[in-house]
């Protein structure tokens, strides 16, 4: 299932995915995922949640509490530990994240063992930039490539006890990564957050384009040296 990019009302390019809830246990083919620790995440999409008081969005409403409930129950079941939402639509204009915040608390305060987490995804909200919805959340999901997109990576730093998975978005190109269309570099990137930051999370790869059969060996390689460099500096 293909993402499409609109440019939202701040000037951003954001990537549309269709509202349907995609439950997850990574990889999948619309945003593929490899994680050092394959178990313990799983990640959620969840159509938007709007405050409303009309019939219809009300039972919009209770259906998205439902859907963060069974999302929290599914990684428990797992006995994952983290569970990353997408929580909003990227191309809605007109909601209220504090009702949203306060709908997500409420639920995720029915697993205190899990880490439900809000990820840094694109958002059309106007005067609002992904790091300005999430910075309240107790948990919360670094995506490379938003952060650099937005000019954000920086402001995660005082987050960064609060971070509890990084998203390493990237191109494979031979056997390393790279953060296409960014002033940023994937392995300074992860330098800034591992050495720096002394982030010691999960963290989890997620391949920007198609990985062929060729690339198997190089993807590999790219991964293990990864794992290696990551293991190795937490030691």
């Amino acid at each position: 299932m293909a993402s499409s990019f609109s440019t939202n009302q701040n000037g951003m390019e954001t990537p549309h995915c269709p509202a349907k809830i995609l439950p997850t246990i990574l990889p999948r083919k619309c945003c593929r995922s490899y994680s050092f620790n394959t178990y313990r995440s799983c990640q959620f999409t969840l159509e938007r949640i709007s405050e409303t008081i009309s019939a219809q969005e009300e039972r919009d409403i209770e259906k998205g509490r439902g859907l963060i409930r069974n999302a929290l129950a599914f990684t428990e079941d797992l006995g994952a530990e983290i569970c990353t939402f997408h929580l909003w639509n990227t191309l809605e204009s007109n909601f209220d994240p504090a009702f949203v915040q306060d709908l997500f608390e409420e639920a995720a305060d029915m697993f205190p063992k899990l880490k439900a987490s809000v990820e840094n995804i694109p958002t059309s909200l106007s005067g609002k930039t992904p790091i300005a919805l999430i910075k309240r959340y107790q948990h919360v999901t670094l995506d490379t490539r938003w952060a650099a997109r937005y000019g954000e990576l920086n402001a995660f730093e005082p987050l960064i006890n609060r971070v509890a998975n990084v998203h390493l978005r990237g191109t494979l190109e031979g056997e390393r990564w790279v953060l296409s269309d960014s002033g940023f570099h994937f392995y300074d990137t992860l330098h800034t957050i591992t050495d720096k930051w002394r982030y010691r999370g999960m963290l989890t790869v997620e391949p920007d384009g198609e990985i062929s059969s060729s690339q198997f060996s190089s993807f590999i390689k790219a991964m293990f040296s990864l794992r290696a460099k990551h293991v190795a500096e937490f030691d």
